[in-house]
C-alpha cells in the first residue's frame, strides 16, 4: 500500500469493517517497483462507509514469464506430489 489506512474512535469502541480490493484492468507483467496496480478501500460494515483507502503499490520489479519459468513451476507441482 501507499500509504496505512487509519481511524481515530472513541475510547472502548469498536467497528467492524471489510476490504474491497479492486485492481486495474489486466495487470500484465513487466511490472516495475512503484507501480499503481490496485486501491484497497477499508469500510464500516454498518453504514457501508469508506473509512479510508489507498493504492496498491508494486514493491518490486516483476518480469515477464517465459517458457523456462512455467516448466519450472510445473515440474515443482509435480515434485511435490510425490
Amino acid at each position: 500500500m501507499k500509504e496505512n489506512v487509519s481511524a481515530l474512535l472513541e475510547k472502548g469502541s469498536k467497528i467492524d469493517t471489510y476490504q474491497n480490493i479492486t485492481y486495474n484492468e489486466e495487470l500484465k507483467a513487466p511490472l516495475k517497483k512503484g507501480d499503481v496496480v490496485g486501491k484497497i478501500e477499508i469500510i464500516n460494515k454498518s453504514d457501508n462507509n469508506v473509512i479510508g483507502s489507498s493504492e496498491l503499490i508494486v514493491d518490486k520489479d516483476i518480469e515477464k514469464s517465459g517458457f523456462v519459468d512455467y516448466f519450472k513451476k510445473i515440474f515443482k507441482v509435480f515434485l511435490l506430489r510425490n
